[in-house]
């Protein structure tokens, strides 16, 4: 606001400044909650859920979102990747194809799942030196321009079973304590929506099978017969159902 003088000429300005750091994240933590409140309520299969959760914090909270699981011969598989540079996601696969994770790792996904701790990396540099294989691990490492980064346990009954790893590049700031609240509030929720997507995925794709095994073999060719077979479902959604059928071929014709 300007200050006149008697004459209208200009004095001095007032300037009022306010604080809106904690009205703008909670406003920010409000909306992440509730679009993955709606998610989680869609019904997706185990894969597409997770790529759309990790589609949900960038790049608002993180450059990089990346979901592991871990897998009972000791792999730590990359279940989804996000990152608005889709030439960085197909690097990193790559890197991930060519020198895959495993839980005996000293550091990374690993020690998270082996401690269950939520791990703050500042300055991500000094864990990829003693950790990467041979010299050019570390390089294709640092050409993703990865500058700090956020590894949060996802947890089913007590027991961790993935990892929620969000990335900076190097010219974002470190990850601070309000990323770190919203990142444990978000995987909390996400842990619990990633396995109910997959127990169901599983239960379709067992039903699936059972159903296939159940279907009848095709007709056999019967000379000088024509043999046909119609089937209408009772319903839409109805793939097997109703009564079985066959042809049978009778000695003497």
């Amino acid at each position: 606001r300007i200050v006149e003088g008697v004459e209208g000429e200009p004095l001095f300005a007032v300037t009022a400044l306010e604080e809106v750091t904690e009205m703008k994240e909670a406003e920010f933590e409000q909306t992440l909650l509730a679009r993955l409140g709606e998610l989680l309520g869609s019904a997706l299969d185990y894969e597409e859920m997770a790529q759309r959760m990790t589609e949900l914090v960038i790049p608002q909270l993180a450059d990089w979102c990346t979901i592991y699981a871990a897998r009972p011969d000791g792999t730590i598989e990359q279940v989804a990747t996000a990152h608005g540079d889709p030439e960085r996601i197909g690097k990193a696969r790559h890197l991930e194809a060519e020198y895959p994770l495993s839980t005996g790792d000293a550091a990374g996904p690993a020690e998270v799942i082996r401690t269950g701790e939520v791990i703050v990396i500042d300055d991500l540099e000094e864990m990829l030196k003693p950790v990467a294989t041979d010299e050019r691990h570390l390089r294709l490492t640092q050409e993703l321009g990865v500058g700090s980064a956020m590894l949060l346990p996802m947890r089913i009954a007590g027991d961790v079973t993935g990892v929620l790893a969000l990335l900076n590049q190097v010219d974002r700031r470190p990850f601070d304590d309000f990323d770190r609240s919203l990142g444990i509030k978000f995987v909390e929720r996400a842990a619990i929506a990633l396995e109910n997507a997959r127990l169901a995925t599983e239960r379709s794709e067992i039903a699936r099978t059972l159903q296939k095994g159940l279907l009848p073999a095709p007709l056999p060719h019967i000379p000088g017969w024509s043999v046909a077979a119609f089937y209408r479902p009772a319903g839409s959604e109805n793939e097997v159902g109703g009564d079985f059928y066959d042809a049978f071929l009778f000695h003497g014709g």
